[in-house]
């Protein structure tokens, strides 16, 4: 039996853990998900808080320091209530001091960097507790496949992020006894996970050769709108390699997020506690209120008025405070509201890429008034906008869709062909997916010289093509590098590369060999109609030697000039 692959969601409020039993190896389709939780904490809930706390505590007389994570980090009971630290993604590579204790008599600089590869390693082990604790020693593994954040579109930032994780012990032992450090084997950008999870479940009735949804993510810490194209039967690349999805547009947002919402409970529940008392909040009150407002506002997706009870002491007596989602509502309407235009205008650019369903994900899409919101906006799509499993689809989907080799890149790894794709055995084809802008006016330079050709010009419908272009290497490499841009106006001058272009990726074009200087090389760009991009180049006096590159176009793509 192969090794199961643990699937993990590491979210900015809670993580969660998973694998798939029993599924198709070719489809990847079927089979039965395990939430993965030791028995300890199954009570607690089906996610892991992705929690990190420090202070220092005194033992046998001694101040010593003590770290924290996931369930024994939570605890309300650990103070000072400033030094839970949670939304470690949005941190990455920043630093961050606490005290350790109310008096701020010492202090400790952590990393974030650090935090990540400790809480990695607190999920992982937790999972294998629970593969241990079901099935036996060797039912561990020291396998992951993780979803990542839409709003990484740059490779070096996933990388990173996957360099991370490779650094935490996994929990699982080797046959010597060794504990084996996590290896990374799958890296799915979270609404494709999302989206291939939901098409797990439709799977059944699903007859087209490619499924598109819509997804909106409202997690705790983030808010984006992606579009995702799924191939219930894979594709092939000329390597012979399957792979299930493209991303057509992905990682469009807000700076609003669920830890907003909750803050606003917060506030909500001071107010209350103010207008009662007449005076300001203690410190204990203000620890009740921003520990039990994540709370209160799960309470109020599912019910009229909170359970979550804050206790004030009020001249002597103690008063029960609750919030109800009417008011609760009322206090995030401006954001819900900022939220559904973004949304709305977002698929009204996208109407030429409309897809079938809109799927919602993240904590936060439980809210009724969000789901609410979403009907009234898009009429158009009455009857297909759906929860799906908005805390768990991300790790399900990463569950199932990994690769042997670790280097990943959203979805699928650069893959070398063989003879049988090309005349040549140097055919290289490799995916980076950004998405894609109707208006695409692109470029090529040679080699970082101003020697270029509009391919497409700005304007142009899509899809479309640029026909055969010819272009001639200036300098003896064997890596040939055709950066390609996009034009900002209709009547681009290409004299100001850096006024009128943006750059949208760096295809570098490796023929295996030095290339003479004076090569012709052709090139062919052509935009399909689900937004993905291709570039096709080979040597023009030597069909043999040909490379495509396959990308699709962001629409906030880097400003890059060239000097």
């Amino acid at each position: 039996m192969a090794k199961r692959v643990i699937g993990i969601d590491f979210g900015n409020w809670q993580a969660f853990v998973c694998c798939v039993n029993g599924m198709d190896p070719n489809t990847r389709m079927g089979g039965t998900v395990e939430d993965l939780l030791p028995s300890t904490y199954k009570q607690a809930g089906d996610g892991i808080p992705n929690e990190f706390f420090w202070n220092e505590v005194e033992r046998n007389g001694k101040v010593v320091s003590n770290e924290l994570m996931g369930f024994p980090a939570a605890k309300e009971t650990n103070v000072p209530d400033e030094n839970h630290l949670r939304l470690l993604k949005k941190h990455l590579r920043e630093q961050v001091t606490l005290y350790g204790d109310k008096n701020r008599k010492s202090s400790r600089t952590f990393n974030y960097d650090d935090i990540i590869v400790k809480m990695f390693e607190y999920h992982v082990k937790l999972a294998n507790d629970a593969l241990r604790e079901n099935y036996g020693e060797d039912a561990t593994t020291n396998l992951v496949s993780v979803a990542y954040p839409a709003s990484y579109r740059d490779h070096a930032h996933l990388e990173y992020y996957i360099r991370l994780a490779e650094k935490a012990n996994s929990g699982a032992k080797d046959k010597y006894g060794n504990e084996l450090k996590i290896k990374v084997v799958g890296s799915v950008c979270e609404p494709a996970a999302a989206g291939l999870d939901r098409l797990n479940e439709q799977r059944e009735a699903v007859v087209k050769d490619t499924v598109t949804y819509g997804v909106f993510d409202l997690g705790g810490g983030t808010f984006d709108l992606s579009i995702v194209a799924l191939y219930p039967k894979g594709r092939k690349y000329p390597s012979g390699k399957t792979y299930y999805f493209d991303m057509v547009c992905e990682g469009k947002g807000l700076n609003i997020a669920g830890s907003d919402f909750s803050k606003k409970i917060a506030n909500l529940m001071a107010a209350k506690v103010t207008e009662i008392s007449g005076t300001e909040l203690t410190a204990t009150q203000k620890r009740v209120v921003q520990r039990n407002a994540e709370r209160c506002k799960k309470d109020l997706s599912g019910r009229d008025v909170s359970d979550t009870l804050f206790l004030a002491e009020i001249d002597g007596d103690e008063r029960d405070i609750v919030i109800t989602r009417a008011e609760f509502e009322k206090a995030i309407s401006d954001d819900v509201e900022k939220i559904m235009n973004f949304t709305k205008n977002f698929f009204a650019e996208h109407k030429s890429q409309m897809p079938d369903e809109i799927i919602m994900t993240g904590g936060s899409s439980y809210i009724p008034c969000i789901k609410e919101g979403l009907e009234r906006i898009l009429p158009e799509y009455k009857g297909k906008i759906h929860l799906h499993r908005p805390s768990k689809a991300a790790a399900y989907g990463a569950a199932r869709f990994y690769v042997e080799e670790p280097k990943m890149a959203y979805g699928a790894s650069t893959t070398v062909g063989t003879a049988t794709d090309r005349p040549s055995a140097n055919n290289v084809r490799s995916v980076v997916h950004r998405t894609l802008e109707r208006d695409l006016g692109t470029v090529i330079i040679s080699n970082g010289k101003r020697i270029m050709t509009t391919l497409i010009a700005a304007g142009t419908e899509i899809p479309c093509s640029s026909g055969e272009r010819t272009f001639h290497t200036l300098e003896n490499t064997a890596l040939t590098d055709y950066a390609i841009y996009r034009a900002k106006k209709l009547n681009p001058d290409f004299n100001k590369v850096g006024e009128d272009y943006s750059m949208l990726i760096d295809a570098k074009l490796d023929y295996g060999r030095a290339v003479p200087v004076g090569t012709r090389t052709t090139c062919v760009l052509t935009v399909d109609a689900l937004g993905i991009a291709h570039l096709d180049a080979w040597e023009s006096n030597d069909v043999s030697i040909r490379v495509e590159k396959t990308f699709s176009i962001d629409n906030a793509a880097d400003d890059s000039t060239v000097n």
